[in-house]
């Protein structure tokens, strides 16, 4: 990407990074400091025409949350009432964000930290 003078590079966070969720420090810690590299990256690579993004899902629907959430259905009750469109989101949301910041239509995008979330991290 340097030789070439363009690129793009999108990492994956975590709404967790954003509040806390109980029993998962490491793991938040984690993600926030992928979204601290990605912006620290945007400004050292911006200017040498290399992009640096990143997405942060809220809660999607996987074989590993419908496992947790499907087991314990006051903890599904509290995560869907805490997302103001009201569902869980779709693996394909997170991948139509991740083609839309590695585009050419995000081209004047870089160091940002995209929600992908159901407005999950507006709070309410």
């Amino acid at each position: 990407m340097i030789d070439q003078g363009s690129g793009v590079i999108l990492n994956i966070s975590l709404m967790a990074s954003q509040y806390g969720i109980p029993n998962v420090i490491a793991y938040t810690a984690a993600k926030s400091a992928i979204e601290g590299m990605s912006r620290a990256m945007a400004v050292e690579l911006s200017p040498i025409g290399i992009r640096v993004n990143c997405i942060a899902p809220g809660f999607i629907f996987t074989d590993m949350s419908s496992k947790a959430l499907n087991n314990d259905p006051e903890r599904k009750a509290k995560v869907l009432g805490r997302i103001p469109l009201g569902k869980l989101g779709m693996p394909e949301d997170v991948a139509n964000a991740a083609y839309f910041l590695c585009s050419d239509d995000a081209s004047f995008i870089t160091g940002a930290v995209l929600p992908v979330d159901g407005g999950n991290s507006i709070g309410f």
